[in-house]
């Protein structure tokens, strides 16, 4: 039965390891490419275009941006995956409260296409709030 918990044990650190030289390769391709601003910097252009945008964090494989109005505070993460990338997006608003919405797209989707696909869920999220506040 021991033999049972050190291969065990031996199989988690093995998966543990593998997982972490994985992330650094992934964080270590991300550099060379010039990282994720210019991997994707059609979605980049279009997320910082406002000058209340700002980056508050910005690391090899996540950036998050900050946008603040009058009305709400959007925050935007900006994960880059194994062969994806994740996009979270929060937003408090005075206006219709609490929205939330989450993407993961393929690594080759058209930066386009990403841009519609988030800024027509929001909209529609944003007019369900609306119109459930009333």
């Amino acid at each position: 039965m021991n033999m049972w918990y050190i291969v065990l044990i031996v199989f988690i650190g093995y998966v543990i390891i593998k997982f972490m030289l994985d992330r650094a390769d992934l964080n270590d391709n991300i550099s060379k490419r010039g990282g994720m601003r210019k991997v994707y910097s059609q979605l980049f252009e279009y997320f910082l275009c406002d000058d209340e945008c700002e980056i508050i964090s910005e690391k090899n494989d996540e950036i998050i941006i900050l946008l603040r109005t009058d009305t709400s505070i959007n925050r935007f993460r900006f994960l880059q995956l194994f062969g994806k990338l994740r996009i979270e997006c929060i937003i408090k608003s005075s206006i219709v409260g609490e929205i939330k919405c989450n993407w993961e797209f393929p690594n080759n989707t058209d930066q386009e296409l990403m841009i519609n696909t988030i800024t027509r869920d929001i909209d529609n999220k944003f007019k369900l709030n609306l119109f459930s506040n009333f």
